[in-house]
């Protein structure tokens, strides 16, 4: 599970989620039969999946997927859950999904200066 937490109006991107087997190696996931997505089960921040891309992994050689994700905060004292959905199957045919909460919580914006008015002078 992911948890963030945001401002009204802000978003947390994370660049770069790489899908891995159970031995750490790099996965393919298969964007043909379900494309990768995040979907809102409860609240209403906006989840975003975007920029699926192959990458090859320096230490094995290996070829895997790679994606980035994006949360932004809509409401002002609210908590959104989100579950991100991967069809983990690497070929067409089947869907296998692979799936992460995401837990967004929208904090009110607090106090950071002042805003002084222009003074009177007598």
């Amino acid at each position: 599970m992911q948890q963030v937490t945001l401002q009204v109006g802000q978003t947390a991107t994370w660049t770069g989620i790489r899908p891995v087997t159970e031995s750490g190696a790099p996965a393919k996931i298969d964007t043909q039969d379900q494309a990768p997505v995040l979907v809102n089960d409860i609240g209403d921040a906006v989840g975003t999946v975007s920029e699926v891309r192959e990458y090859t992994d320096e230490a094995t050689g290996k070829v895997g997927h790679e994606f980035d994700m994006s949360v932004q905060a809509v409401t002002e004292n609210s908590v959104s859950e989100l579950t991100l959905k991967v069809d983990a199957d690497n070929d067409a045919g089947e869907t296998r999904l692979l799936e992460e909460k995401v837990i967004a919580t929208v904090l009110p914006a607090e106090a950071a200066a002042f805003t002084f008015p222009t003074p009177t002078i007598n």
